[in-house]
């Protein structure tokens, strides 16, 4: 059969050569043709996306890849169809050469120039930071100048989806941060490990600071008061911290020290026994908390060589009952 049919899409304009002259072009045409002395011309006018990778070089001279995509149509088929071949097999609806192939790389190649410009007034930082900025000011150039009407081709949209410097600028660039970052785990690590030495510091001299920081306060006289707190003394010579301490004071010194202490503030009593005795004359003497503290505290220096001193004798005409036995007679 020499005769064919032929139907166009409706996004598609078609020009229709017989013998080498147009006989018929229009926006989805259907007709029959001769097969020996008719071409079939197809032009999509649909729009069509395209994607594009290209190199550059910044202000500073560092190579940077841009990759992005591009959207475009065919806004005037009839001098899109005298550049570029775009006939078709009627039968196969498949160009018969490459011509269509060329148009994307034509338009990343006007896109390119016009990046140029802009990628080479910036430094390599300010080309990472302003990748769509430069997308935007690259499209507007574009339409501008009109520098794709001579192809018959609209440029509708433009994307830089990346623009990446070579492998090894790219790692010097993130060392800076990189090594910020170290540093400040390192300096929270340090920060940590220091306040835990300073507790288990506390920790383990808490003991000594009570038996010998609190000795040395009851030697002293009270120096090591806290600010604002003033001592409170018994009989007018034994100090007693108003602190947390105080209560490990109060231990150390056992109940005989706070019978002691009611007794200095209220009305005097009788002495019961012979060691109360004795513990009411060291109090008067102002050493019973320092043999107390010799006394109870294992690690205190020189504590073998400390003795405490023997009571005087009692007053004549005491009467004394002792713990293990009937009441003694001091005359």
């Amino acid at each position: 059969m020499e005769i064919g049919f032929f139907k166009g899409q409706p996004t598609e304009y078609i020009i229709k050569y017989a013998s080498g002259r147009i006989t018929r072009e229009g926006m989805g045409l259907a007709f029959f043709y001769l097969k020996h002395n008719t071409s079939v011309v197809a032009i999509p006018t649909s729009s069509t996306d395209a994607s594009f990778v290209f190199n550059e070089v910044t202000s500073n001279f560092q190579a940077v890849t841009i990759q992005g995509q591009l959207t475009y149509r065919i806004a005037s088929p009839g001098q899109a169809a005298t550049l570029l071949n775009f006939t078709i097999d009627p039968v196969r609806r498949a160009f018969l050469s490459q011509d269509p192939e060329l148009l994307p790389q034509r338009i990343t190649n006007v896109i390119q120039m016009q990046t140029r410009s802009e990628i080479q007034q910036r430094s390599l930082e300010e080309t990472l930071r302003d990748t769509q900025s430069i997308a935007g000011v690259a499209l507007a150039r574009v339409r501008e100048a009109a520098l794709l009407q001579p192809m018959g081709v609209e440029l509708l949209n433009l994307y830089f989806l990346s623009a990446k410097p070579t492998p090894e600028v790219a790692k010097a660039l993130e060392a800076q941060y990189r090594e910020t970052l170290l540093r400040q785990a390192d300096e929270a690590i340090y920060r940590r490990r220091l306040h835990r030495r300073r507790l288990d510091r506390l920790v383990s001299l808490d003991p000594q600071r009570r038996c010998r920081g609190d000795a040395g306060v009851f030697e002293g006289g009270g120096s090591r008061v806290g600010q604002g707190q003033a001592p409170v003394r018994l009989g007018g010579k034994l100090p007693l911290l108003q602190r947390p301490g105080a209560l490990h004071q109060q231990d150390l010194l056992g109940p005989r020290r706070l019978r002691a202490d009611r007794g200095a503030r209220a009305a005097p009593r009788p002495v019961r026994d012979a060691a109360e005795w004795r513990d009411l004359q060291r109090w008067r003497r102002g050493r019973l908390p320092l043999v107390q503290q010799r006394r109870d505290c294992p690690d205190w220096p020189g504590r073998e060589t400390v003795e405490p001193r023997r009571a005087p004798a009692a007053p004549p005409g005491s009467s004394l009952t002792t713990r293990r036995g009937p009441a003694l007679s001091l005359r």
